[in-house]
C-alpha cells in the first residue's frame, strides 16, 4: 500500500507504551526457536513436543514497526526462505491462534470465545477508497490500513501471538503436513 495516504491511528511511542509491561518472548522460547520474538506452538501442555515456532508479530516481526502487505505468496516464501524459516501451515496457524499451552480448550478467538471488535485492528474505517485494478490505480488509491505491530495488546494468543485477527491478513501455506 502507498504509506503517503495512509493513516495509522497509533504511534510508535503509543505502541511501545503499550506493549512495556509484556513479556513478548521468555529465554527459554528463546532458546526453543532460537530467533528473537518466536514462540513454540504444541498441545496438551508440553513445550517439549513442539515442532514449530511461529512469529509473535507480522513480518517484519518487530514490534512497533509497520507490517509488510501488498506482497504476493511466492515473495512471502522467499522472505521467509532468506531468514531460515518457512510459512506456517493453515492448521499450524490455527493452531497458535485458538490453543492453550496448558492444555486447555480451545478458544474461538485469539483472544477469547466472545467476539470482541475492538479488541484487534478491525474496526477501521477505511478513508480512501481502493482501486486495485491496475498497478497505478493501486498505488493512488490503496493506503495500507494497518497499524504498528502489537498496537492491540489485547489482540494476543494465548502462546503470546498478536493480531492473529485483522490488521494484516497472513499469507500462509495451504497444504497440510502429511
Amino acid at each position: 500500500g502507498n504509506k503517503t495516504i495512509a493513516h495509522h491511528s497509533t504511534g510508535k511511542r503509543a505502541c511501545q507504551d503499550g506493549l512495556k509491561n509484556l513479556v513478548i518472548q521468555t529465554d527459554e522460547q528463546r532458546r526453543k526457536c532460537g530467533s528473537p520474538n518466536m514462540v513454540p506452538v504444541y498441545r496438551n501442555g508440553d513445550p517439549k513436543v513442539a515442532s514449530y515456532c511461529i512469529d509473535v508479530f507480522e513480518f517484519p516481526n518487530q514490534a512497533c514497526e509497520l507490517p509488510f502487505v501488498w506482497t504476493a505468496p511466492t515473495h512471502a516464501q522467499t522472505l521467509c526462505t532468506l531468514q531460515g524459516k518457512r510459512l506456517c501451515t493453515q492448521g499450524e496457524w490455527q493452531l497458535a491462534c485458538r490453543a492453550d499451552p496448558a492444555g486447555g480448550a480451545d478458544r474461538l478467538y485469539a483472544y477469547g470465545d466472545s467476539l470482541d471488535l475492538a479488541a484487534c485492528n478491525t474496526q477501521k474505517p477505511r478513508i480512501t477508497k481502493c482501486d486495485p485494478r491496475t498497478l497505478t490505480g493501486a498505488w493512488d488509491s490503496c493506503a495500507t490500513d494497518t497499524e504498528p505491530l502489537g498496537s492491540f495488546p489485547q489482540c494476543r494468543s494465548r502462546f503470546g501471538v498478536f493480531d492473529q485477527h485483522g490488521n494484516v491478513a497472513e499469507v500462509m501455506t495451504r497444504k497440510e503436513d502429511d
